[in-house]
């Protein structure tokens, strides 16, 4: 099998186990009071209540968000960067950008995604129930007893993760 089909493949098993993850966040029940950070331009938003925390923060070519339902979740955005972190039900998604997009979900009790890039594409990172996933410029990792996905656009590091078996492609360097 040659380079190019092998990371088609890998990037569409990716793709396909991101939707999983991001389609049962449709149906995780959220908190009656979830919490939500909007950063535009040059501001610094967090809110702390219960089980809800949120934080997002942009300079001023930037912008980000984060979502909390019974979760944590940190959007950090800079240097025309947009950030998205969601945490619902006990996940904690930390989305970190410079000069790019990129959306980090966790759904689910002991669910982490956390992501930090400087490349100016996409990079999506999510984890279910017990899941852990990790994309940064030069990897992306994908752990835990629960499904995980991770995938940067820009370098081609991606990663999927079903509870047992782990998938993975090195980004370029």
């Amino acid at each position: 099998m040659t380079g190019v089909k092998r990371v088609t493949r890998m990037a569409a098993v990716v793709m396909a186990a991101g939707a999983a993850v991001l389609g049962s966040s449709l149906f995780a029940a959220p908190s009656a009071e979830a919490a939500v950070c909007i950063a535009r331009p040059t501001t610094d938003t967090t809110i702390v209540d219960g089980p809800d925390a949120c934080r997002s923060v942009a300079d001023m070519s930037s912008g980000a968000a984060a979502f909390s339902a019974g979760g944590v979740a940190v959007a950090d955005a800079a240097g025309r960067g947009t950030g998205l972190g969601v945490g619902v039900a006990g996940g904690v998604g930390a989305a970190e950008v410079r000069d790019g997009t990129l959306v980090a979900v966790a759904v689910g009790p002991a669910s982490v995604s956390i992501g930090s890039v400087t490349e100016p594409l996409f990079g999506v990172v999510a984890s279910g129930p017990s899941g852990q996933a990790l994309v940064t410029d030069d990897q992306a990792e994908c752990a835990g007893t629960g499904v995980a996905v991770a995938w940067n656009v820009a370098t081609g590091a991606a990663c999927a993760h079903d509870g047992f078996h782990t998938w993975a492609v090195p980004g370029r360097s």
